[in-house]
């Protein structure tokens, strides 16, 4: 026969476990209406924020901010995470953005596909999905920090946001820092013509995480050991790249 304290520990244990298997769903439920902008308060207005505490959400967008150009030009560029609808809402009526560049995947959306609410406001995506894609728990997360970054997609993000035919820009990832910082850095060095440390600098300021082993290992490719042979050929490739999509030289 058991005593109380034995039916006592069972009963906090199925209690305990009960209340897992509720939160779950009510967790993945929540996620979805701050994707679709619904129940958004002045503390979390993202899903972003609930997958990182570090994620700052303004009018519906993840760590958001304006790129401040240092050459002249004719249209703004726009960074930050993944949107919520009131956020592609915000970048299409108050800021006027007209094209869009996606780094992440449409797994990594919160359940928005290819930016479809982007494209019913009438906004172009141009979709350049790279790695490290975060899939959660999922096993194939695992190899993600380790895949290859394709130079041709980062030319054509680079080439995209130095073109001012396309409108204002908006280039994003999921939480808007890690993706979105190595294309950010990139456009100001080849672009921009900044020295490789003052865009490091820069990305680390906004919230580039090192710790991302391929994002990290592209950059110190290109710039770090910028003396050796094979950094300047990798320089002279990925500038090659970017002239071939852009149709222009580059500095």
């Amino acid at each position: 026969m058991q005593g109380p304290s034995s039916i006592t520990a069972r009963l906090r244990s199925r209690n305990e476990t009960d209340i897992v298997r509720a939160v779950a769903p009510l967790r993945s439920a929540t996620l979805m209406l701050l994707a679709l902008g619904v129940g958004c308060s002045s503390a979390v207005q993202c899903p972003a924020q609930i997958a990182d505490a570090r994620n700052r959400c303004l009018n519906g967008i993840p760590n958001f901010q304006l790129v401040r150009q240092t050459k002249p030009h004719t249209h703004l560029i726009y960074r930050g995470g993944q949107p919520t609808l009131a956020g592609w809402a915000y970048l299409r009526h108050t800021l006027h953005v007209a094209t869009v560049i996606k780094l992440n995947a449409p797994e990594e959306s919160w359940g928005q596909g290819d930016d479809q609410p982007a494209t019913q406001l009438g906004m172009r995506v141009v979709s350049l999905s790279l790695p490290p894609h975060d899939y959660g728990i999922a096993p194939r997360s695992l190899p993600e920090p380790f895949r290859d970054i394709p130079d041709d997609k980062v030319a054509i993000a680079i080439a995209t946001l130095s073109d001012e035919t396309h409108g204002n820009v908006y280039v994003h990832c999921t939480h808007g820092r890690d993706r979105t910082g190595l294309v950010v850095g990139l456009y100001r060095v080849f672009h921009e013509g900044w020295a490789a440390k003052d865009a490091y600098t820069e990305m680390n300021a906004v919230g580039f995480r090192p710790l991302n082993h391929n994002l990290h290992e592209y950059w110190e490719d290109l710039f770090e050991t910028s003396e050796q042979p094979e950094s300047n050929s990798r320089r002279v490739q990925l500038r090659a790249w970017i002239e071939r999509v852009s149709g222009r030289s580059v500095q």
